[in-house]
């Protein structure tokens, strides 16, 4: 096996896990709303991540050039809204249906990656994954969506952005850093919770576990795979995003499935799937 397939394996899986652990976390998470809003849960969540990344990386930021402290602040605002918005979307509507709508942002920037006719196959079944997610009755309204679709938006820029930041700082020091900067952006949920916060009891512990299966460990590995794998690769390899969420949504929060969120969730996936063989076949047009 040569060396760059063995990277885009391990890339690969790293991906994979990341997305098992912050899908699990997206789920187990939904208890925390009636009690604290999206907007909160989300920056707490950035907070106690921060400090673990913080003791984990240890990172020696006096060396950093001004470029690098560019990217790890690009990416640090750009996870800080993606966040956001997905949050206040599953606050409001399933979250399978929220990934799925989310994934769309991802997916964007495997189609784009590669440009071809067939393409148009994947963006159409992708298009009818969405019209089944979305259907009167699913549960969705307007507001989810529209937050779910700026969390698709934030979502392809995350992609692009972090490979560019794994490449400039190693191991997970820029991580910690970008996450020390959303906690910065997200710091007035911060203020406005925390006397709530201090006296949530088992619901603070709740969060900071989560805190450390989706940062330390989930955005650890996710940023790990997407060093390895080009941003269009990448994208389309978080088909599985949608998969899991229905997944850990039906374990941990029992949501109900119906025939239609299968099938839109199976259209999403299939469409994913199709464009990682063309990702693998093809020289991208987008980043390397």
């Amino acid at each position: 096996m040569n060396s760059n397939r063995k990277q885009a394996l391990f890339g690969a899986a790293f991906i994979v896990a990341g997305v098992t652990s912050i899908q699990t976390t997206s789920a187990l998470v939904l208890p925390e709303f009636g009690h604290f809003s999206a907007g909160e849960i989300s920056a707490w969540r950035f907070l106690f991540g921060t400090v673990f990344l913080l003791l984990i990386a240890r990172p020696k930021v006096r060396s950093w050039s001004w470029l690098q402290w560019r990217w790890v602040i690009i990416v640090g605002v750009t996870t800080a809204l993606m966040n956001q918005f997905f949050y206040q979307s599953i606050g409001r509507i399933p979250l399978g249906g929220a990934v799925a709508l989310e994934y769309l942002g991802p997916f964007a920037v495997a189609v784009l990656g590669h440009r071809k006719p067939r393409q148009l196959v994947y963006v159409l079944a992708a298009g009818l994954g969405v019209v089944a997610l979305t259907r009167p009755g699913s549960g969705l309204t307007a507001l989810g969506i529209t937050f779910a679709f700026m969390a698709a938006f934030m979502y392809s820029m995350y992609v692009l952005v972090t490979h560019k930041m794994g490449n400039l700082i190693q191991g997970v020091e820029g991580l910690s850093m970008s996450m020390g900067v959303a906690t910065v952006v997200t710091s007035p949920f911060l203020f406005h919770s925390w006397h709530r916060m201090s006296h949530a009891g088992p619901l603070l512990w709740r969060l900071v576990f989560i805190a450390f299966l989706a940062i330390a460990l989930g955005f650890s590995f996710e940023l790990q795979g997407i060093r390895r794998v080009r941003p269009a690769t990448a994208g389309v390899l978080f088909a599985l995003d949608p998969a899991m969420a229905f997944l850990t949504g039906l374990i941990f929060a029992n949501q109900q499935i119906s025939g239609w969120d299968l099938v839109g969730c199976a259209l999403v996936v299939a469409a994913g799937i199709g464009a990682t063989v063309d990702a693998a076949r093809s020289v991208p047009v987008l980043l390397q």
